[in-house]
């Protein structure tokens, strides 16, 4: 309280009064002849507000209150595929281009980060609705955004998928094809195990591939008949050509 500062009077105030009130009777000079100068304030601030006083004593006085609690917002980073490189995520409003914040999330973390400090109210006293996306979705993958149970963001990437599918042709060939082998290669190495081609089969697909790898670059995907060496086979004592 400030140093001859005098309580006159306290008076309650709620929705029961519209929030108004009016001190009346009031002294209007000291005993010496000095206008008596009038201020209020609030006496309990509730917890989790701060308490402004506007306007005078003329025009009358306006005590607003706002809400200062604090909030935080946690993130949680998924993986299905490859576990990539770390990734920067944004904390925005909804429906608000503008970033709040950045933070890194990385296998030393767990993959989890946390904003804190966060207002909790806007001004009008709406909750405020906070968002997280990740700012660069890694190339190969897609990304999907939850919640769960307790509030908590979950940043999912999915590694995509891709189909590769051969075709075998038998060229002068008739009656009973042999039966082959086909092997599929991931950058020149073998990918799974080969897979037979039985007479009258004439298509194969292996499904569910990866597009890329963990950072991004694109496989190639290629397919080698096993046993082909120099573009020749031998199946069943008889020699082929193959290309």
């Amino acid at each position: 309280d400030a140093p001859n500062e005098t309580v006159i009077e306290e008076k309650v105030l709620n929705a029961g009064v519209s929030w108004e009130h009016i001190f009346t009777g009031l002294d209007k000079y000291e005993a010496n002849g000095t206008p008596i100068k009038y201020t209020v304030k609030e006496k309990d601030i509730p917890q989790g507000y701060k308490s402004e006083v506007t306007g005078s004593m003329e025009d009358g006085f306006t005590i607003t209150n706002t809400n200062i609690e604090k909030t935080e917002v946690k993130v949680l980073k998924e993986w299905e595929g490859d576990v990539g490189n770390p990734v920067v995520v944004q904390l925005k409003k909804a429906n608000d281009p503008t970033i709040i914040a950045e933070k890194e999330l990385n296998a030393g973390g767990n993959w989890e980060g946390k904003f804190t400090d966060l207002p909790k109210y806007e001004a009008d006293g709406s909750r405020v609705n906070y968002e997280v996306v990740e700012k660069n979705v890694p190339p190969g993958y897609e990304v999907s955004y939850d919640k769960d149970q307790t509030g908590k963001f979950i940043i999912k990437n999915t590694q995509k998928k891709i189909n590769v599918k051969v075709e075998k042709k038998w060229e002068n060939i008739t009656g009973n094809k042999p039966t082959i082998k086909l092997q599929l290669l991931k950058n020149g190495q073998a990918e799974g195990a080969p897979v037979e081609i039985t007479n009258g089969t004439t298509n194969y697909t292996w499904s569910g591939l990866k597009q890329t790898d963990a950072q991004g670059q694109e496989y190639t995907y290629t397919v080698k008949e096993v046993d082909e060496n120099s573009n020749y086979i031998q199946l069943e004592g008889n020699q082929y050509k193959v290309t």
